[in-house]
């Protein structure tokens, strides 16, 4: 009888062990998954700033190319006025 006692001790001593070991681990894939969670957060969040950044480069490079444009045609009628002066 004692002896099964202490076997029975035993075992809940070692199933206790076990289930902090189990609970630790948790903590730890917890702690992984928040990380990873923070870090898709953040991905997130640079990804809409370059999505950002490159919408305002590319109106300003519209811009740019219709003043180019722009510059052009008054370029053409400037040398159209030196032609008729000439």
């Amino acid at each position: 009888m004692i002896i099964e006692r202490q076997s029975l001790s035993e075992r809940q001593k070692g199933l206790q062990q076990e289930q902090e070991r189990l609970l630790q681990s948790q903590s730890l894939l917890n702690q992984r998954e928040e990380h990873f969670l923070s870090r898709s957060q953040e991905l997130n969040r640079l990804q809409r700033e370059l999505e950002d950044t490159k919408v305002k480069f590319e109106k300003e490079h519209e811009a740019l190319y219709d003043e180019k444009t722009t510059l052009k045609l008054k370029e053409a009628t400037l040398i159209q006025q030196e032609e008729v002066h000439i």
